[in-house]
């Protein structure tokens, strides 16, 4: 062998003169690089072995240096021999328009050319290097990139060393702690001998000779920091007296050591009495092997600086079993007899078959962790007993049931927290205090946990007296339901509603249990409507349905409200000021049937909302009240003389007459009362948190109508005119116009759109399914109804009417004669 041509051959890293022009590949003028713009610069281009030998598989390892990010490489060759000035681009199977998929820069690329089937000769290449998602600082007809590196390689016909098989190492992934471990190169001969370099990615360095030549490499890794390495194993034949005869590398990953740290460590239960018997229960985090335990005590007024070691059944030299870390371990202490002190307690952690990071008399651990306990002389609080759990391994949809602690004192309470001992994470107040615990583990993952109720004694304030704690595993099996009932549930709109988290289920066996669910879409109360719902339950093969009917958010409407509010409907009943009856509130079925007394408080603007009534007391200046629908619950709201009610939501809009018929609004308990206004108002009427009302006039041209936000805000004129009655209906505002003796007007909510509907006087208006209904003062008062758009004019009775009030087909009204103080009530036919 040609000595002087192997050694250029055989140079792992050749630093090359710059090739100036190869087709363009690499300009002279691209080399320059400003040192304010930080681009990737290859560090390393070197075949996966050598002597590369014509029909070898083989590859490219590539990185750069001076760069952090995610960057793409681009390879060429060409044998000036066989393809004269023509480059080829390589592009392989893993590769897409011959870039290599992104990698970190501080990591290896690996780049296939088996492909090209080199044969024996002299070739030269160029390797190009990009930014990921950034514009390269230099481009020609291959694109953009950041820059380029030449060098050459031979390809021999024959060899007289062959490392072009596997490399023969123990693993790739390692921790300091751990040995690279190399027995040599699949199908070298058996004479071959193997020396070990390394090149650090992240720095940009060599560690070369760090053995001798050898059958095989054994090597600490002890002092290597994280991060990538190429392993660079030279050969020769025994014997040799060449430096190397070939090289094979690999890429390898030394990882940060990951060494056990403690998880918990508690009491079996809290308060420790004298006498008790009690254990530690110990978990592991950041591990995944299996671990020991050690643990030291002493006593600064009994034992002084003097520590011991503890020594409990199945413990080896005060070592533990070696456990799976994952698993809770628990270590008895009773035999200590611990007296009434103040303790100081320290324990240790290794890994099992792994000889630790630290070393003292005791022997090597990984880590430590101090911590202090008291026992005390006596507690009202008994915790030592038994926890009344009824299994200790559940299926995934089991109920968790804890009926307490034997011996604990009666009327003890309980709360549930589970510790995941597999994720190192508490899952904290699972129910609140309670008698007996009954908790649906559905949503709890499968694996091991340490159960740590906390036990309040009868009357405590404490968050907890003490504590109890017991291990249980979940598995993932799945109890199976029979049959789950289908829900009906009612709110209101605009109310914050969420759907139910549990359902009552039957399991086949009988029993019964309150299951989470999971919905298909959460609950909208935007609209009024009903809607259905199908949810899901583990162990559940069917679909729970669910139907929510979201009622009007408003306690009556717009047009009763403008008219005295005299009646109110709600599911199925009307609630009416009784006329014959000093106006006391009644209610009656929409048949009049089943008529029955509320209150004896007379009525007016009355609303309708939930299982309240609300409406203006006039035995009490006409102040605000409420009164459950069954009659329960009597209360006073405000001191505000009140009209014009409208009851939306959570709020009570209102006008005050006692400070001008200014607009107010207060919570449907009586809280938060609040002026939106300084204008004398009347006609409430409110729209999608928009407030619109008539202020009233003492004389003049103009009643016009306003706008305010329900906070006050966005106060607005929307009609000028002088508005005698109005209503706002679904974006438009109907109203009469004493600008235009009293004729009906519509306008939308905007001002736009403002159009005449009838030629008569008309007052009372209430606007209601599809129809305005009004009083005639043309012809007495008569009743009548026209269309939204004016047409269809229909007259109802020949009564003079008045506070005019609409529920579906019934109208209430009452009668201008002086005479006639009745409530009249007519069913409408279309």
């Amino acid at each position: 062998m040609n000595k002087k041509f192997n050694a250029r051959s055989f140079s792992m890293f050749l630093v090359a003169a710059f090739m100036f022009s190869i087709l363009g590949i690499i300009n002279p003028n691209e080399l320059e690089v400003k040192g304010a713009e930080t681009i990737p610069q290859v560090s390393v281009a070197s075949l996966d072995h050598a002597p590369y030998v014509e029909g070898d598989s083989n590859a490219f390892f590539v990185a750069s240096k001076g760069y952090t990010g995610q960057v793409q490489y681009q390879l060429f060759y060409t044998s000036p021999k066989t393809m004269g000035t023509r480059w080829e681009l390589v592009n392989n199977s893993d590769m897409v328009n011959g870039w290599t998929k992104a990698v970190n820069a501080q990591d290896t690329a690996k780049i296939d050319i088996t492909g090209l089937n080199l044969k024996a000769d002299y070739y030269r290449f160029a390797i190009r290097v990009k930014r990921v998602g950034v514009k390269g600082k230099y481009s020609n007809v291959y694109g953009d990139y950041d820059s380029a590196f030449p060098f050459t390689r031979v390809v021999l016909s024959k060899g007289d060393i062959n490392l072009n098989g596997d490399l023969s190492i123990n693993k790739t992934s390692f921790t300091p702690s751990d040995s690279l471990q190399i027995s040599g190169v699949e199908g070298a001969a058996s004479d071959v001998e193997y020396k070990l370099h390394l090149y650090d990615v992240k720095n940009n360095k060599w560690m070369t000779d760090l053995t001798s030549y050898g059958s095989s490499i054994d090597y600490s890794l002890n002092k290597l920091s994280s991060g990538a390495y190429i392993v660079d194993v030279w050969g020769r034949r025994k014997g040799s007296s060449s430096a190397y005869e070939g090289w094979k590398l690999q890429t390898i990953y030394v990882q940060e050591e990951i060494l056990p740290k403690i998880g918990i460590v508690s009491l079996d239960h809290t308060p420790y009495k004298e006498g008790d018997n009690n254990q530690f229960y110990i978990t592991t985090k950041d591990y995944s092997g299996q671990v020991q335990y050690q643990l030291f005590y002493t006593c600064k007024t009994t034992m002084g600086d003097k520590w011991e070691l503890i020594e409990a059944d199945g413990m080896v030299n005060g070592w533990t079993q070696p456990q799976d870390a994952k698993e809770p371990v628990k270590v008895d202490i009773s035999h200590l007899n611990l007296k009434a002190e103040y303790y100081r307690f320290a324990i240790r952690i290794k890994r099992a078959g792994i000889k630790g990071k630290y070393s003292n008399i005791y022997g090597d651990y990984d880590y430590a962790l101090p911590f202090t306990r008291t026992v005390v002389k006596d507690s009202s609080t008994n915790l030592n007993g038994k926890m009344l759990i009824d299994k200790e391994e559940y299926s995934k949809n089991d109920q968790l049931v804890i009926k307490g602690v034997e011996g604990a004192s009666a009327g003890t309470q309980y709360k549930l927290h589970l510790y995941d001992a597999i994720n190192n994470k508490w899952l904290l107040n699972l129910t609140d205090y309670q008698n007996e615990i009954n908790y649906d583990l559905s949503n709890i993952p499968a694996g091991t946990y340490v159960v740590d109720i906390w036990g309040r004694n009868a009357g405590s304030r404490n968050s907890y007296d003490g504590w109890k704690l017991n291990t249980i595993k979940i598995n993932s099996d799945i109890k199976k339901i029979a049959s789950i009932e289908d829900i009906q549930l009612s709110t209101i709109q605009n109310f914050s509603f969420k759907l139910p988290t549990t359902v009552a289920a039957t399991f086949e066996d009988g029993t019964k249990a309150n299951k989470s669910v999971v919905w298909d879409r959460a609950a909208s109360t935007a609209k009024v409507g009903e809607y259905t719902f199908s949810g899901t339950v583990i162990g559940y093969y069917g679909n729970v349905k669910l139907t929510l009917t979201v009622e009007d958010n408003r306690g009556n409407t717009h047009g009763n409200m403008n008219n005295l509010g005299i009646v109110a409907y709600d599911k199925g009943w009307v609630y009416y000021s009784n006329y014959d009856d000093e106006g006391k509130l009644y209610k009656e079925k929409l048949d009049g049937s089943e008529d029955t007394k509320i209150s004896d408080d007379p009525s007016i603007f009355i609303n309708v909302l939930g299982e309240w009534v609300y409406y203006a007391n006039y035995s009490d200046a006409g102040k605000l009240y409420k009164i459950k629908t069954d009659g329960t619950g009597r209360t006073r709201l405000n001191n505000d003389q009140s009209e014009a009610i409208n009851v939306v939501g959570e709020w009570i809009y209102y006008s005050n007459i006692a400070d001008g018929g200014k607009l107010y609004k207060i919570k449907t308990d009586g809280t938060e009362r609040k002026k939106l206004n300084d204008d004398p108002s009347g006609f409430i009427n409110i729209e999608n948190d928009v407030i619109y009302y008539v202020k009233i006039n003492d004389g003049g041209e103009e009643q016009p109508i306003y706008k305010v936000k329900t906070d006050g805000t966005g106060r607005a004129k929307v009609v000028n005119d002088l508005v005698a009655w109005f209503q706002v209906e679904n974006g438009w505002i109907y109203y009469s116009n004493a600008s235009d003796v009293m004729n009906i007007y519509k306008v939308k909510i905007d001002g736009q759109g403002k159009t005449k509907l009838n030629n008569v006087p008309s007052l009372f208006l209430n606007v209601s399914d599809g129809w305005i209904y009004y009083s005639n003062l043309e012809e007495d008062g008569v009743l009548e109804r026209i269309k939204l758009d004016g047409s269809s004019k229909h007259t109802i009775t020949s009564y003079s009417a008045m506070m005019i009030n609409v529920i579906g087909n019934n109208v209430y009204f009452e009668s201008m004669e002086e005479d006639d103080d009745s409530l009249h009530k007519i069913t409408v036919s279309e």
